[in-house]
């Protein structure tokens, strides 16, 4: 589902010395029933208007077990009740869609945490009645067992690599096929290894929070698994910043939320390991016990048995409410000394009626590596304790794609380890910045002319007024300003450039860099912005090599001999037409006879209005690509390619894809996509407000030798634009006008 994360230095200073005694992990009790649930069965009163009413109510469950239930899920608390039909859909990526390598069960969605949860479910409600999976996977069961009786049905809807950017692609058309009674969502893995903007993520996840209710539907979100890869303290951290912006989602909306990576009950820590190090690699080697398949080595794709706990969990949490901790964490701030250090302090209140031993282990954060900090404390009952702990920024971590500060809010989400009184658990402490943060809108800014104005604030986060000087430098241009901020206030900053003139290339992108100055302090904010030209029809288009980022090439390369591929854009009433130009470049088919070239193209094709807001496409993929002249086969085209409104079945066979040759040896591929497939769009050729959204790459196979290895090299691989966005983001993307005099506007990407 997603590459191994990049390798990281251990926290030595943190997981070592000190000793520290664990109690077991104590089971989970079940709750007390009440004496209400000894009371005979009674029926209800005949219905009456008020739908939450239930004619049945269950008598396993204890008055407070049943009052959380329908706090959460009152709709399908009466469904329930009244043993009425169910339906649950989740969305999520490939530990949702049960992907296991080299194991029977892999794609078994009834071994999935969700349908766990639904056969709990009918377990608790009904008395002959069971889960039944819609649509399972070739050659899996739909159910366990032949029965009669009221049914909960399932659809799963996970699918390998995804974000919660694609959440809504699923949703909106599979997902509301049959009127979802319960919509589970997870998502996070995938976005922590591309490193997607939580401000995105938050975007998305309120954007289908918002379609749900709109359905009368009732959701549960999920934060996403663990991953246990090496190294493990930056791999079980890597997620959890999501997770804890979903957690604080899920509390502003009243959804029932689990956090899937909490290692409570997963794991029991043997009272003889005293060690705050060494009990930290217990833990990690007991978890991955459920990652354990031979000589595959996957610690990202959990097996069943941790499915199934994590979906009896899912119940038990839904009527219990998680285990509590014996300790609570709170008032965290980041207090910045540069831009590369920072310290974090925080209080932590024993809760318990004991004297605790606690081991509190940071975990690598981002960008973020703990340098320096406390492995454990001794917390009397009932006292609070402030702990502190520095963390430097990694060498090179200050990339487009892992920023190390946030964009929106004014907080870091740091993990932290926690370990004593029996419970075992990663914390997700809020740390607020100090002493100011800068807070950028990096929506996609379109059919900007001549310059754009980046939305952007400074805010003053401590309790002093303060003052200052900011400096701010993008692709040779400056700006500077001062500001003045009372306590807790923001000032928006004239963070305004110049687009390049008729002259320049199609697209380039560089640093904006801001550097901010208070009275001993410098701190620098640094974000990258890509700026495309619009494209017309019928103009030739030169795509970037990968090797080359900063600015794209001119078309005259194709003369030249420089490996190089033109893209040419035209249209008609019937069909759009994409023509890739490859000069310099010798097609080599590969050992295995496929994918001498590959290609993929994104388009938003929603209507004008609809295609400024946010959203999502998914990529036209070839199938294959031979070195010969021929037809090749465009994979089948997803229903939500073209924009979130879109579902269609397509035909893939009704795209024409070509390679041809000629005389002077360039080699041309052609797509031919007819109209008919961008059925919401307007499509007035020769109206530069008939817009587009584009993005497409190509690629082409070397075999090597002469100690080159084989495979994809950058000089070969080509993209229109090369921003560090998802792909599938439609803020990624480039504009195609449909006219063949395209205006002088541009997109202006910041990320």
């Amino acid at each position: 589902m997603s590459p191994p994360l990049p390798a990281a230095l251990r926290v030595v200073t943190v997981f070592t010395v000190m000793s520290l005694i664990f109690a077991a992990a104590a089971p989970a009790q079940n709750a007390p029933k009440s004496k209400a649930d000894a009371d005979p069965i009674k029926e209800a009163p005949k219905p009456t208007p008020d739908v939450t009413a239930p004619r049945r109510e269950s008598f396993e469950l204890s008055v407070d077990q049943r009052d959380r239930f329908k706090k959460y899920l009152p709709k399908a608390f009466v469904k329930l009740s009244n043993r009425e039909p169910l339906h649950l859909v989740t969305l999520g990526d490939s530990v949702v869609d049960m992907f296991i390598a080299n194991d029977p069960e892999a794609g078994d969605y009834l071994r999935s945490y969700s349908a766990v949860f639904g056969k709990e479910l009918a377990r608790q409600f009904y008395y002959t009645g069971d889960l039944r999976v819609i649509r399972p996977n070739p050659k899996k069961m739909a159910k366990d067992r032949p029965y009669l009786g009221p049914e909960i049905t399932f659809r799963s809807l996970g699918r390998g690599g995804k974000l919660m950017l694609h959440a809504m692609q699923a949703l909106t058309t599979f997902g509301y096929e049959s009127a979802p009674d319960i919509v589970l969502v997870s998502f996070g893995i995938n976005d922590a290894t591309n490193g997607v903007n939580p401000a995105d993520y938050a975007k998305s996840l309120k954007q289908v929070i918002e379609s749900v209710r709109s359905r009368g539907a009732e959701m549960i979100l999920l934060g996403s698994t663990l991953t246990v890869e090496e190294p493990a303290e930056m791999s079980m951290g890597a997620n959890r910043k999501y997770v804890d912006t979903m957690r604080e989602i899920a509390d502003a909306n009243g959804i029932f939320f689990v956090d899937l990576g909490d290692l409570d009950s997963l794991v029991e820590v043997p009272a003889t390991i005293q060690e705050p190090a060494l009990l930290f690699d217990e833990v990690v080697k007991q978890y991955r016990r459920f990652f354990n398949q031979g000589e595959k080595e996957d610690f990202v794709h959990p097996l069943p048995q941790l499915q199934t706990l994590l979906g009896k969990r899912i119940f038990k949490e839904l009527v219990d409410g998680p285990k509590p901790s014996p300790w609570i964490i709170s008032g965290g701030k980041a207090v910045f000394e540069s831009a590369e250090k920072f310290t974090l302090s925080y209080q932590v209140k024993n809760t318990s009626r004991e004297d605790e031993r606690l081991a509190t282990l940071p975990l690598i954060a981002g960008a973020w590596r703990p340098t320096d900090a406390n492995p454990e404390v001794v917390i009397k009952k009932g006292e609070t304790k402030t702990l502190s702990i520095t963390y430097a920024l990694s060498p090179g971590s200050q990339n487009a794609r892992f920023n190390s500060m946030p964009s929106h809010e004014a907080l870091l989400r740091l993990p932290i380890f926690f370990s004593g009184g029996g419970i075992t658990r990663i914390e997700d402490l809020r740390a607020e910045i100090q002493p100011l943060i800068v807070l950028w809108d990096l929506e996609s800014l379109h059919n900007q002319e001549k310059a754009f104005a980046l939305q952007c604030s400074i805010k003053n986060t401590v309790t002093q007024p303060m003052k200052g000087a900011w400096v701010a430098e993008w692709m040779g241009q400056k700006g500077t300003g001062t500001f003045d901020l009372p306590p807790g206030e923001l000032q928006g900053l004239n963070l305004s450039f110049n687009l390049p003139d008729s002259s320049a290339p199609q697209r380039s992108k560089g640093p904006l860099t801001l550097r901010v100055q208070i009275t001993g302090i410098e701190m620098r904010f640094e974000r990258n912005i890509e700026v495309a030209r619009n494209i017309g029809l019928k103009q030739p288009t030169s795509l970037t090599p990968a090797n080359s980022q900063d600015k794209s090439p001119s078309p005259d390369n194709a003369r030249s001999g420089t490996p190089s591929v033109v893209l040419k854009a035209d249209a008609d009433k019937n069909s759009l037409y994409l023509t890739y130009e490859i000069s310099g470049i010798n097609l080599e088919d590969t050992p295995k006879g496929a994918g001498a070239f590959g290609w993929n193209l994104n388009l938003d094709a929603r209507s004008y209005g609809k295609r400024l807001t946010f959203g999502s496409t998914d990529s036209l993929r070839l199938g294959t690509g031979m070195a010969a002249d021929g037809e090749y086969p465009i994979v089948t085209p997803q229903p939500w390619a073209f924009g979130i409104g879109y579902a269609a079945d397509y035909d893939p066979a009704e795209i024409k894809s070509t390679l041809s040759s000629s005389p002077s040896g360039i080699r041309r591929y052609t797509i031919v996509i007819p109209k008919t497939f961008f059925y919401l769009h307007e499509w007035a050729i020769g109206n530069g407000n008939s817009q587009l959204g584009i993005n497409t790459a190509i690629q082409f196979w070397q075999n090597g030798g002469n100690g080159i290895p084989p495979g994809y090299p950058d000089d070969r691989a080509f993209g229109l634009l090369t921003n560090e966005r998802p792909r599938d983001d439609v803020g990624s993307l480039g504009v195609l006008e449909l006219t063949d005099k395209p205006t002088s506007r541009w997109t202006v990407i910041p990320y």
